[in-house]
């Protein structure tokens, strides 16, 4: 009741803020500017050089329409060895909901041109949204314009992740400044004129804020809920254990008094906003990880002293849920771990894992696992297989069929692909060899096992800005699970990875996994895989990444994302498909094109689309016949050379992110490359269906899911796919199965395309080498391989989800097609909510298709 009289309240001192405030409430706004006056105000925002300002007013220098413009004369004294940034911004305040529509027209010279970008800002009182860049600027005089739709406004990623929860006021969103960008190096004179600004948008009325008020803060709503349901639950938090009489290790030890301290920072954020008046949305996250880990250090006390003799305790937890574990925390949600258990179907892959937390210094840790057996089998003990053995009996699968590594643990710049100066530590690799790479926790470093061209193995750092990355070095892992040491002040994360064989036979089987040490065995626990009684389906998905992996001429730069060896394409392209990535985009140009498609059929990836992703089809618009014969013949000859290898449609990419005049300027080629029976596609923005929506057969749309995106294409009979949701790199299993599986379906996407299975910006190894971007990469590339990481596993699971709700969704309409009622499996489908428990979401769906008798 306390909940809801408070929401009512709130929403009350809204209604009233608006009547108040708001003088207009009922048509559309437009502001056009044409510089005639001195009366605009242009003011500086923020910069990190200094700069001199030679003329900033209306001029008749340039006029457009017959207008002054604003001219912009400035001279920046930069640093020479890095870019430093000079904004301006002209305030443009109002309060608007919908989409908003701009237009705007720049000339600039070439100098300037590669300098400056123009874009928005926007207020979601109390917070200040992040910047929002729209425009970029062109040669002379150009004519920019387009829409910033209202779901790139409102959506959860941008939204709330920075609007967080209301302090004291609401007041909905607000343009707040159109601002003025340069970035540069050195001593340089800019100059360019800006000759009209013309905006379009819709502010409220009474309904609308009605609407508006209920759709945009219903998240604001849910969180104050779950605010007020947390400090009941703080009355229901366990008590810390009594442990005076009890003997606990280090570790144990270490946990207790972390108890005490986090059960002190859950009762201060409490009593800082027990009602959510001043619980941020990171205040909410930081007490949603306390509340969890606190009981997972618990269920750790208990176990440390209920057997005070162990060596080590171990604990399961889901493996693809988001855990940034550092070896020294613990997962959200242990358990102590008495069996492993998964159900799968013929061929899948599954992720599980454990971890392994000493009670002291432990040396020469190893692992082993017998076969798997039916029940009534006699089990055999036997090391772990590094083969892949094909099942011949109907009751044993080989324990080659269990992959075993460790996710190590290392240092990372951030979170974010732009985040680029931290220094945090998250469990990534997934390696046989512990001590491959070796972390220092005193000066938040890494150090890479490298074997140098005399066959000397030596570590290598590669966490300095400045660390080079030695020519002529192999980098390898081993082939199957090495030993390792516990100094007993960190865990380890054991992630295993079982592929039930494409002819297992339904049934329970069962392994038994040993985990030793020097002083004798540490764990003896079973192994359980329900194979079910069916396959899956392929996805309705069409899956697709990102996949610079090309063949060359020229020496090869090794680690790289680009230049591969044969074997290194072969390892690469099979592990995608192994992952559920059948369709991986092919940047290798014409010259060794047909070596890279008998690689790919050597994988065995389908042959009805293929997607080449080489940059330059469209460079500018064909202004003359000899230009479009020029492209018309490159396009066939590609077309002619893809269609003589088997493939039945080819995709050319357009001009990547393009937006406003680099957009529109393509159409006559595409329409081309639509007359000689090519298709196109390409990665941009909600903005670009407005303009090409006709023509992109396949639009690559970054960020948020948005179904409105996919009708829109859909209506025109081409396909959506998603990707930068978030890009590759982020060391969370979970986001990339929950944004890239089964999300993708109930938004009515085709594909997903993201960005990329290998990216580096310089050494792929190394994430702090680069001041703008982190490594954006589901796998690392080896001298005799690939490492994979939590977050590429994670990924197969998406597909995985996506392949069990095919199976079902064509299991109903089979049976619709027989006449049968389906309603209620219709429904439930209908109803399907992703952002819940994903594992608990598969069985449901398991559930469905066991329910619907063979057809």
């Amino acid at each position: 009741m306390k909940a809801y009289l408070l929401r009512v309240l709130v929403l009350l001192i809204l209604l009233a803020y608006y009547f108040v405030n708001i003088s207009i409430l009922s048509h559309d706004f437009v502001y056009a500017e044409n510089f005639d006056s001195n009366t605009l105000s242009v003011k500086p925002w923020i910069s990190n050089a200094g700069y001199t300002v030679n003329y900033l007013g209306p001029s008749s220098e340039k006029k457009f329409e017959g207008r002054n413009t604003l001219k912009f004369d400035v001279t920046l004294h930069g640093d020479s060895q890095k870019e430093c940034y000079y904004y301006w911004v002209i305030p443009i305040r109002v309060k608007f909901h919908g989409n908003l529509n701009y237009s705007a027209e720049v000339w600039a010279d070439s100098a300037a041109s590669r300098l400056l970008s123009m874009g928005f800002s926007f207020i979601y009182p109390p917070a200040r949204s992040k910047y929002n860049s729209q425009l970029n600027s062109r040669n002379n005089w150009s004519s920019l314009s387009g829409t910033i739709t209202e779901e790139q406004l409102n959506n959860e990623a941008n939204f709330y992740n920075s609007a967080s929860l209301a302090t004291s006021y609401i007041r909905g969103r607000e343009l707040e400044r159109f601002g003025i960008f340069l970035r540069g190096k050195g001593e340089q004179r800019v100059t360019f004129y800006l000759g009209k600004l013309e905006l379009k948008g819709r502010t409220f009325n009474i309904s609308d804020l009605q609407k508006y008020l209920k759709k945009e803060w219903n998240s604001y709503f849910s969180r104050l809920s779950m605010a007020s349901e947390n400090t009941r639950d703080l009355q229901s938090l366990p008590l810390i254990p009594d442990l005076r009489e009890k003997s606990l290790s280090p570790a144990g030890q270490r946990f207790l008094n972390e108890l005490y301290e986090d059960r002190s920072k859950i009762e201060q954020l409490f009593s800082d906003g027990p009602d959510g008046r001043s619980l941020s949305d990171e205040s909410l996250r930081h007490l949603g990880s306390l509340l969890n880990n606190y009981s997972s250090k618990i269920e750790l006390l208990k176990t440390d002293a209920s057997d005070p003799a162990a060596r080590a305790m171990f604990f399961s937890f889901p493996a693809t849920r988001s855990n940034r574990l550092t070896g020294m925390n613990l997962p959200d949600g242990i358990s102590e771990l008495k069996k492993i258990s998964a159900k799968g179907t013929p061929g899948e892959y599954l992720s599980l894992t454990f971890l392994l937390q000493p009670k002291g210094e432990l040396k020469n840790v190893s692992m082993s696992w017998s076969n798997f057996m039916t029940q009534g089998d006699k089990l055999s003990d036997r090391k772990a297989s590094t083969r892949k053995v094909p099942v011949k009996s109907r009751q044993l699968i080989d324990s080659g069929a269990l992959d075993v590594s460790i996710a190590k643990v290392w240092f990372q710049a951030g979170v974010k692909s732009t985040e680029t100066d931290k220094k945090i530590l998250t469990q990534e690799l997934l390696v046989k060899n512990d001590s491959l790479v070796r972390v220092n926790y005193e000066d938040k470093s890494n150090y890479l096992l490298v074997k140098d061209e005399f066959g000397k193995r030596k570590y290598i750092d590669i966490s300095s800005p400045d660390a080079k990355f030695p020519d002529n070095v192999s980098v390898e892992d081993s082939r199957s699970l090495l030993p390792f040491n516990l100094d007993g002040k960190t865990n380890r994360q054991v992630w295993l990875t079982m592929h039930i064989p494409e002819d297992a036979k339904p049934g329970k089987y069962t392994s038994i996994f040993r985990v030793s040490s020097l002083e004798g065995k540490l764990i003896e626990f079973p192994v359980e895989i329900d194979v079910l009684p069916f396959k899956l389906d392929e996805s309705r998905i069409i899956y697709s990444l990102y996949y610079h992996g090309a063949l060359r001429d020229w020496k090869l730069r090794h680690f790289n994302c680009m230049d591969k060896t044969p074997e290194q394409l072969y390892l690469e392209l099979k592990d995608m498909k192994e992952h559920g990535v059948l369709y991986p985009n092919n940047y290798q140009e014409i010259r060794h094109i047909e070596e890279n498609i008998a690689i790919r059929d050597r994988v065995g990836l389908p042959k009805d689309r293929f997607f080449s992703t080489i940059l330059d089809w469209f460079k500018g618009p064909p202004i003359n016949a000899q230009q479009m014969n020029a492209l018309k013949a490159r396009i066939l000859e590609f077309k002619s050379v893809v269609e003589k290898n088997g493939f039945k449609e080819l995709y050319i990419y357009g001009t990547d992110e393009a937006r406003g005049k680099a957009l529109l300027e393509q159409r006559q080629g595409w329409m081309l490359a639509h007359e000689l029976g090519v298709k196109i596609f390409v990665a941009g923005y909600y903005e670009t269906f407005q303009a090409m929506g006709d023509l992109l057969d396949a639009a690559v749309i970054q960020g948020p899911l948005s179904p409105e995106q996919a009708h829109l294409y859909h209506s025109k009979g081409n396909k959506i796919f998603s990707y930068s949701n978030p890009q590759v790199g982020q060391e969370n299993p979970e986001i990339y199965r929950r944004n890239f599986g089964i999300a993708l379906l109930k938004a009515g996407y085709d594909g997903c395309m993201n960005y990329a299975y290998q990216k580096n910006y310089n050494s792929m190894w190394n994430d702090f080498d680069n001041t703008r971007y982190r490594e954006e990469t589901f796998t690392y590339p080896t001298t005799n391989g690939l490492i994979s990481t939590v977050q590429w596993e994670g990924f197969r699971q998406g597909i995985t989800d996506v392949r069990y709700l095919s199976t079902l969704l064509n299991r109903i309409d089979a049976l619709k097609s027989r006449g049968e009622n389906v309603t209620a499996l219709e429904d439930w489908v209908s109803s399907i909510d992703t952002s819940g428990d994903l594992d608990l979401l598969r069985e449901e769906i398991i559930r469905k298709i066991l329910s619907i008798k063979p057809l």
